[in-house]
């Protein structure tokens, strides 16, 4: 079993399965500069969706979930700030944002942009290093957030989980650590209750992408697969209409 105080290492293992799972919106009228996005977050592994307008957006975040958008803030109608405005209203409160602008340049704008809402600024031409350095940051934010009730499971649980990831049985489980396979399976629907999972697939995958069990090199694409699916589901989901 890994050490607990290596969990805050947390974000990187999930970050990877994360990605590809991962759906930014751009938010600009400029075509050219919405395809260059476009281009280099697929090249990083993200599903990308674009829109020119706020109207646009705001449909688009009724389509399908967005886990973060980068938003122009100068555009024609409601400019950036309202899409920001709109988008938390509609997907989730804490959605990450970037602003990006090539009008607004001056520290002012860039400080207006924060005060808006805004995780974020960015001064057009971005460097494409710089986007993604920052985009991956504020996504590890809300990573961690997701997996923070892992981070509240007590040693024993753990210790379970662990044998659970070996593929013991509860018989088994019971038996490495002296207790009745009944304290096993209170213990087991704590743990779904804690971290908010209904299989034990699903919690071994967030133990794991906490970084507090391991397992086999024969297990571990699928329990990063579950790991992916996890985060998907707790990333800001889009609202039906």
């Amino acid at each position: 079993m890994t050490s607990v105080s290596g969990k805050f290492d947390l974000r990187r293992r999930a970050a990877v399965v994360a990605a590809r799972k991962t759906r930014v919106l751009v938010v600009d009228d400029d075509d050219g500069f919405a395809s260059f996005l476009a281009v280099l977050l697929h090249s990083a592994g993200y599903c990308v969706v674009t829109a020119a307008t706020a109207d646009e957006a705001v449909a688009t975040s009724r389509q399908a979930r967005i886990d973060a958008a980068v938003v122009d803030v100068v555009m024609p109608g409601r400019g950036g700030y309202s899409v920001c405005r709109e988008l938390r209203e509609e997907v989730d409160a804490d959605l990450p944002v970037i602003f990006v602008s090539g009008d607004r340049v001056d520290p002012f704008d860039r400080a207006a942009g924060i005060i808006a809402g805004g995780d974020d600024y960015l001064v057009k031409p971005v460097h494409p290093d710089e986007l993604l350095a920052r985009l991956e940051r504020l996504l590890a934010r809300s990573r961690g957030r997701a997996l923070k009730p892992a981070l509240e499971l007590s040693e024993r649980e753990i210790e379970i989980l662990q044998l659970i990831a070996e593929g013991c049985p509860p018989g088994e489980v019971a038996r490495r650590l002296f207790i009745a396979p009944k304290t096993v399976s209170s213990h087991v629907q704590r743990i779904f209750v804690k971290l908010g999972v209904h299989t034990r697939a699903q919690a071994v995958a967030m133990t794991y992408a906490a970084g507090l069990i391991q397992v086999g090199v024969e297990q571990r694409d699928e329990v990063e697969a579950h790991v992916a699916e996890l985060l998907s589901r707790s990333a800001p989901s889009a609202r039906t209409s």
